[in-house]
């Protein structure tokens, strides 16, 4: 990106500063425009940019910073807080990167929140579901031992197996009780 001729000749150091600076410009530049305009094109770029300007020089802090929120916007978090650790530990007067790690962290906190809610919710379901299931299961073994106990209070015909005519006389009988049941 940085031309050797621009470099002071023969120091290696100055020539990746320069080129860790530009680099940066041109991530950050990236970011802002992938934040303003949603382009996720520009996004890769930035991040891809930003390492390079940290591989360019590692103790550019500024370049770390910039990579650690880039890494935040396309939702690598974990990463973005790792440097950002490393970068408080660098540079612990400095207060962004000590925001950007908090933010992260709040959305985090809120992340997991939102999954427990989620979670909660159906769970709530599935209990009401059930709760409905058993309920009409007690109901229908209410109606099964009401049914039981109407069975079990009916008087036992007797009838004797081999009488002639005894299951016509049984008939008879239940529709005499039936006619009395009616009027």
């Amino acid at each position: 990106v940085v031309d050797d001729a621009v470099a002071v000749p023969g120091d290696e150091h100055v020539r990746r500063i320069v080129q860790s600076y530009v680099l940066n410009d041109y991530g950050n530049a990236c970011l802002n425009f992938y934040i303003r305009f949603g382009h996720d094109e520009r996004l890769r770029e930035a991040v891809r940019v930003l390492r390079a300007a940290v591989d360019a020089a590692p103790n550019s802090l500024v370049a770390a910073y910039n990579l650690a929120a880039a890494q935040d916007w396309r939702d690598d978090s974990e990463a973005a807080e790792r440097r950002l650790d490393e970068l408080i530990e660098r540079a612990s007067h400095w207060r962004e990167p000590k925001v950007l790690r908090a933010r992260i962290r709040v959305e985090r906190i809120e992340d997991r929140r939102s999954l427990v809610e989620e979670a909660q919710k159906a769970v709530a379901a599935q209990h009401k579901a059930a709760s409905a299931q058993l309920q009409a299961a007690n109901s229908q073994l209410e109606t099964a031992k009401a049914q039981l106990d109407l069975a079990q209070r009916q008087p036992k015909p007797v009838v004797a197996a081999n009488a002639p005519g005894a299951w016509m006389q049984e008939v008879a009988r239940a529709r005499k009780a039936v006619d009395r049941q009616v009027t």
